[in-house]
């Protein structure tokens, strides 16, 4: 039975054809299987952009004009030269004020814009400053005006009070701070005005 249909040119060519027909088929569902059904073992992009280097135990320092602005050490770090960002894990970055003092701020994460030095702090944020402390889950720093801003609840501890609010800014050369949305204050009889 087989030597007469392969003696057959009509249904060799037609078999032919058939095997050819299910080839492609299956080339293509495999193809377009992977695009729709989530396969990543393809060529497609990453939703993550892959850093451009990674490093452990980091310090930085930003400098204006010779003077020291900050300095930043961290546990990790992972650079994205795409995007110009430096992502850091267990951020500490001490800021270099006037007169010398200092404000320290410590963060989870931090994410560095390398072009415009501009921060944004997450996880268990802090600054101290002599002995005022912010705390809130995520601040930005504009490094050109030297302002903190946070959009999030931050609570500001200092000897006799502790004062919260729905948003903050607040600058460090001048050490002023604005506080905005459901300001409450808590203040010990020791406070001084």
């Amino acid at each position: 039975m087989m030597r007469s249909s392969i003696q057959n040119p009509k249904k060799l060519r037609r078999l032919l054809l058939l095997l050819i027909f299910l080839s492609m088929g299956g080339i293509i569902f495999l193809f377009m299987g992977d695009r729709f059904f989530g396969n990543d073992s393809g060529d497609k992009k990453s939703v993550t952009p892959k850093a451009s280097l990674a490093l452990d135990k980091i310090e930085q320092t930003s400098t204006r004009d010779g003077v020291k602005q900050w300095t930043l050490t961290a546990k990790s770090a992972k650079y994205f030269r795409e995007d110009r960002k430096a992502v850091f894990d267990e951020l500490s970055v001490t800021f270099f004020l006037e007169k010398g003092e200092e404000a320290h701020l410590s963060a989870r994460e931090g994410i560095l814009d390398t072009e415009t030095n501009d921060m944004t702090a997450r996880g268990k944020v802090t600054v101290t400053r002599d002995t005022n402390e912010i705390a809130t889950e995520t601040l930005h720093y504009n490094h050109d005006e030297r302002i903190f801003h946070s959009d999030v609840a931050v609570t500001i501890t200092a000897d006799s009070m502790v004062v919260t609010a729905s948003s903050m800014n607040h600058n460090l050369n001048t050490g002023k701070t604005l506080l905005q949305g459901d300001v409450k204050g808590l203040f010990d009889e020791m406070f001084e005005f």
